[in-house]
């Protein structure tokens, strides 16, 4: 019932004969962000032929669009069963694990693709914000490590790096990382963010309020840049009317900044 439906919803639009050109009419739908016609278009591909596995990985790939992370992850246990060495297919699935916080099975998938690939960048970086997620720090910067030394060029690594080492309390090696990315992209303005942060903690408060301000002329809805940027003016001020307590200052900051978090990319 399902593929009728899909062919009389798309017939006026779609003429296609074969699974292989409801499929190759399913991606292009796929590509052009018209997700439930790819579906569609995947299903009727499906009922003609059971074991294409394209389907099944483009219909997943939707559904994960969709945020279906259950129904994608159905899709890609097919695609695995009819190939077991689809590398894309675990790592697809990993990435729906992730999404739905099972990080520990997402990170068995993404070495499972780096068995298949050991120079896929990507999925180092992905197994290092699992590691991340499970505050397992030392191990994400082993992966990030991996990840920048097979594609030197992507920000978001450094700047996924840079709030481990924070997270570490390695706040001098997270503004290198931070400032890598910068160098990279300049309009990123989560690196500037998380920047000021470390700057903050470090109780560098203009140098903090700096990068705030460089964030804000980037993005001048970003309201917590504005917050951040108050408080360490409020701590700045502090500091020159007492510059003999700059510890005192900093476990301050240290406690006001709990509630404040750094951001992914």
């Amino acid at each position: 019932m399902t593929a009728l439906i899909g062919i009389c919803i798309l017939a006026p639009i779609v003429s296609a004969e074969t699974a292989e050109e409801w499929s190759e009419k399913g991606f292009s739908f796929m590509m052009s962000g018209e997700y439930e016609k790819a579906i569609e278009c995947f299903n009727i591909t499906i009922s003609m032929n059971t074991s294409y596995a394209d389907a099944y990985f483009g219909r997943g790939f939707v559904y994960g669009e969709l945020k279906q992370h259950e129904r994608a992850i159905e899709d890609f246990n097919t695609v695995i069963e009819i190939n077991p060495n689809d590398a894309e297919a675990y790592g697809n699935r990993g990435t729906a694990y992730a999404d739905l916080k099972q990080y520990k099975r997402a990170i068995e998938d993404f070495n499972t693709l780096l068995e298949l690939n050991p120079d896929d960048a990507m999925a180092y970086y992905n197994c290092g914000l699992a590691y991340s997620y499970l505050k397992k720090y030392e191990r994400a910067i082993e992966d990030y490590n991996k990840a920048i030394s097979l594609n030197p060029y992507y920000f978001g690594v450094y700047v996924n790096r840079g709030n481990a080492y924070a997270d570490l309390k390695q706040y001098e090696r997270a503004i290198e990382d931070y400032t890598k990315a910068i160098e990279l992209d300049p309009s990123l303005v989560d690196a500037y963010i998380n920047r000021g942060l470390a700057h903050y903690y470090l109780s560098r408060y203009e140098r903090a309020i700096e990068d705030f301000n460089k964030a804000i002329e980037l993005n001048p809805n970003d309201a917590d840049a504005y917050r951040y940027r108050d408080l360490a003016l409020s701590r700045s001020k502090k500091q020159k009317l007492a510059p003999g307590f700059g510890v005192i200052f900093t476990v301050i900051g240290l406690l006001a900044m709990a509630y404040l978090s750094r951001r992914k990319v």
